[in-house]
């Protein structure tokens, strides 16, 4: 075993590399470690000088991760690739979100219920929600206003007036 500052004093450890003052810095004041860079911001910094990568590998059938979390749940979210699946995942509340597989499919998990939003800001224009019923409903405008719902049968109900459905159509009285 090796130790360094067992005294706990304010020092800094830096390890050089062939061209790079900071290949390994550890500063001693906040304990904040960093690659390429002698004055680490963060707990763990990386820096580079061009395109920078920080790799997070495992074996052919195994997950490499990284786990976003606090200290009680220390994996609450992250950003997973399954090698044996070829998928990124990305989890949050401690489940996952979201999978994209080998062919790019995105499948989106949000319980009985999905919503996907495309929002300009913060004002919402318009969204896709699914809901336990087998429903797809169509939104527009920042109220959410609901413009056409496709129902769990197939038919398709446009604006609340018009419904289209087994070649008829109907118009609101």
């Amino acid at each position: 075993e090796t130790i360094i500052n067992q005294d706990s004093r304010d020092l800094d450890f830096r390890v050089e590399s062939d061209g790079n003052a900071n290949a390994l810095f550890v500063e001693g004041s906040s304990g904040n470690v960093g690659i390429g860079t002698g004055a680490p911001s963060y707990p763990f910094h990386v820096t580079g000088s061009g395109d920078t990568v920080a790799a997070v590998t495992a074996g052919a059938s195994s997950i490499a991760a990284l786990n976003l979390g606090n200290a009680t749940n220390l994996a609450d979210g992250g950003i997973r690739y399954d090698n044996s699946a070829n998928a990124l995942i990305l989890r949050a509340a401690n489940a996952e979100a979201m999978r994209i597989d080998s062919s790019g499919n995105v499948d989106l998990y949000q319980g009985s219920n999905l919503t996907w939003r495309y929002a300009a800001g913060s004002t919402i224009r318009g969204s896709i929600s699914t809901d336990s019923a087998d429903n797809i409903t169509f939104s527009n405008t920042s109220g959410n206003t609901e413009r056409m719902r496709i129902d769990s049968s197939g038919r398709a109900i446009i604006g609340g007036g018009i419904t289209l459905g087994n070649g008829q159509t109907y118009a609101a009285a």
